[in-house]
């Protein structure tokens, strides 16, 4: 096993489970887009941005992440952390549909982690 914590782990959901509830106390499972920034400076790398992100760097990374914002200026929770996840693996998207495979394989990779909620 290795000791590098860049490497993607329980651990960082955790992480940001803790920071989204700071930013979310009714578990509504949305926070207002403007907040977004703040609560990722408030993550240490890979996931977030840390404190030391420079604001054009992060603002950079969110236009990256193209997080859908609900008509009410909100974003959900799920959908944040795939975005994060896809971010900090860099992982491209393909313009358009994505394919049903391509969510399955994620979906059974990622639903051992879900055990929390």
């Amino acid at each position: 096993l290795t000791r590098d914590s860049s490497i993607l782990g329980p651990h960082h959901l955790d992480e940001f489970v803790r920071v989204w509830a700071d930013y979310d106390p009714a578990a509504t499972g949305r926070i207002h887009y403007t907040d977004m920034y703040e609560m990722l400076r408030n993550i240490a790398p890979p996931v977030g941005f840390g404190r030391k992100c420079p604001y054009r760097l992060a603002y950079k990374h969110l236009i990256r992440m193209n997080m859908p914002v609900a008509e009410d200026g909100t974003v959900h929770f799920t959908t944040t952390l795939f975005a994060l996840i896809r971010e900090s693996l860099s992982i491209k998207m393909r313009p358009g549909t994505i394919s049903c495979t391509y969510i399955s394989h994620v979906t059974k990779a990622l639903t051992p982690l879900f055990h929390i909620f």
